[in-house]
């Protein structure tokens, strides 16, 4: 049998102005207009055909009817309230929403969330990219930017960095994942070019490709490595590092990238780093996380994650290439 129920809208309206003994500050609560409420409990009393209000001047009382009606749709829409938050908190529980910068997730996240699936099944991994700041009134869980949290004033020898990672740190947690290395990767295609690549002095006979969210990437590498006679502002730009990448891989040029959105490239021989000179960012990657969240179970499990992530691109980094150069300290 079908249930005799009014309109749920008309009974959250009911019970708002029930509880505020107020038109106006049940609309405030409901975020509609007075007029709204006023129809949507009329509405209700032409249902139930009882006056449930009392409209004075200046005041507003519960009838009779009112007053017998008013508790009992108050605890039914508490029991719904409880209900639906116990539900959006376990689907919250379940859900990780990871903000990360375009293409470090398309080439370090994205290969290494097989990781994370087998010893979490059952938390559902969502990745949000952007190269913004990491906003965390939205519903990101945590976020990887590179920078310095601390704003310190940039190191001469390391290359800049220009992107702010977040634009309020209030409440917030950040915890050093990995340094920012960047060097040239090309395709091996390019090595034996005419004319060849064989020395950075050669640098100066081929195309250099640009990302515009790291402007300074090869003006800073060639300072770092005693080249500035090298023109740096030469060549092809992009908007991303994956474009970059590429363009990079269709041997149109060389570009100076992050290690570790390369690694993958290089490890499947798709790119070669013909110089193994590796240059520290101003800056490393960072994870970014709500104070009082850090000791959840998804947060755990994603920060444990993520730091095994973390030293795996750093064992990269320093091998097993016997000709890699060390990371700078």
């Amino acid at each position: 049998m079908a249930r005799r129920l009014p309109s749920p809208v008309a009974l959250r309206a009911f019970e708002a102005a029930a509880r505020h003994l107020s038109f106006t500050a049940a609309a405030s609560e409901l975020n509609v207009t007075q007029g709204a409420i006023s129809r949507h409990v009329k509405f209700l009393e032409g249902y139930l055909n009882v006056q449930l209000f009392k409209r004075l001047p200046r005041a507003l009382e519960l009838t009779s009817e009112g007053l017998i009606y008013y508790p009992a749709m108050r605890e039914a829409l508490d029991i719904m309230e409880r209900a639906t938050r116990r539900l959006l908190h376990s689907r919250q529980d379940r859900v990780l929403t990871l903000s990360v910068l375009p293409t470090l997730a398309m080439n370090w996240i994205i290969p290494e969330l097989s990781h994370f699936n087998a010893k979490n099944p059952s938390i559902e991994v969502h990745l949000a990219t952007s190269i913004q700041p990491a906003d965390f009134r939205s519903e990101i869980d945590l976020a990887i930017r590179v920078g310095d949290p601390a704003q310190r004033a940039a190191d001469s020898e390391k290359a800049r960095i220009d992107l702010t990672m977040v634009q309020d740190w209030s409440g917030l947690d950040v915890e050093y994942l990995m340094p920012d290395l960047i060097e040239p990767v090309c395709s091996p295609a390019v090595l034996d070019a005419d004319p060849p690549l064989r020395s950075i002095s050669d640098l100066r006979h081929h195309a250099l490709l640009h990302t515009t969210t790291r402007t300074h990437a090869w003006a800073d590498w060639l300072h770092a490595v005693g080249a500035d006679d090298i023109d740096a502002s030469a060549g092809t730009g992009f908007n991303h590092f994956f474009m970059t990448l590429q363009a990079a891989r269709e041997g149109q040029g060389i570009a100076c990238v992050p290690t570790i959105l390369a690694k993958t490239d290089i490890a499947a021989g798709r790119l070669v780093a013909p110089f193994h000179r590796q240059v520290e960012s101003a800056g490393g990657y960072h994870l970014l996380y709500r104070k009082h969240e850090a000791d959840t179970p998804k947060i755990k499990a994603a920060r444990a994650w993520l730091k095994a992530a973390a030293g795996r691109a750093s064992d990269f980094n320093s091998g097993p290439d016997a000709d890699r150069a060390a990371k700078l300290a």
